[in-house]
């Protein structure tokens, strides 16, 4: 172990060790994770913080619970409705600043006597979320949650391949962000919706990962017309892929392929942002 610390960069290893432990807010993704095993790498103890509700796949979060349990972690799973925010009810471009906000007192108020003791709150933000529309970052900021591979200045392609270097299973994870993100602005999230974006997504993912090798990304789009966005054509599947939209009630529903997927909304409303 001491080997793999060793691989760590010295920033990031002196922002680790000078933390008695953290409460990391834990999606299950691949920065959280692997913020969780470097911090345990250098003698950190982390908390998972897990916050389901009906904007977070269960696949997702069967999975978090299951990787950070096998990596020892303490892990939490804590309940949350982000509808009940009104920029997440009005699906605004401040959804995921108010969802956040939301998310890390939920963390706070839970581990109170923890963050009491001296552990610090933290996320797995990293330095490509500065080139991009992210106000949850904003939410992090003011929130006084510490992103350690942002201040590492750790960006996605280096964490992944740290993360294989270290030894982090599944370093090429795709990203999944929370199901909001799936709605163009301005079309309102309910429940209902929600649950059925999550029950498409996981069942086509069951189809994408069991039949094709090296499985390409993907997100069920409501942009307000239904679209499946890949990062590569799988022809063979389109038909499968159409009807599996459709009978969970995304009828019409259209496949592009798109090479980035993050943050597609915002590029629709601002063609020129990287």
């Amino acid at each position: 172990m001491r080997g793999k610390t060793k691989l760590l960069p010295a920033r990031l290893r002196e922002v680790l060790a000078g933390m008695p432990g953290m409460i990391l807010a834990f999606s299950g993704g691949l920065d959280s994770r692997f913020l969780a095993h470097a911090a345990q790498l250098c003698g950190c103890g982390v908390i998972a913080a897990h916050v389901a509700g009906p904007h977070v796949c269960h696949t997702d979060s069967a999975f978090g619970r299951t990787w950070a349990e096998h990596a020892g972690l303490e892990f939490h799973s804590l309940e949350m409705n982000p509808l009940v925010f009104p920029a997440v009810a009005g699906n605004s471009r401040l959804r995921c600043r108010e969802c956040k906000q939301g998310i890390f007192m939920a963390i706070r108020t839970a581990f109170a006597d923890r963050l009491n003791d001296g552990f610090r709150l933290c996320d797995g933000g990293n330095a490509s979320d500065i080139l991009q529309y992210r106000p949850g970052a904003q939410a992090a900021a003011a929130c006084g949650v510490i992103s350690p591979l942002a201040q590492a200045g750790l960006d996605k392609p280096h964490i992944r391949e740290l993360a294989h270097a270290t030894g982090l299973a599944n370093p090429q994870q795709h990203a999944r962000p929370c199901l909001l993100t799936r709605l163009a602005y301005g079309v309102a999230p309910t429940r209902e919706l929600l649950l059925a974006l999550a029950a498409a997504e996981e069942e086509i993912g069951e189809l994408l990962t069991g039949h094709c090798h090296d499985a390409p990304d993907f997100r069920l789009r409501l942009s307000p017309e239904p679209v499946l966005h890949l990062t590569r054509s799988v022809k063979t599947f389109e038909e499968q892929l159409i009807s599996i939209a459709e009978r969970h009630g995304f009828a019409g529903c259209k496949i592009e392929i798109l090479p980035e997927l993050s943050g597609y909304f915002d590029r629709m409303e601002n063609p020129g942002q990287p």
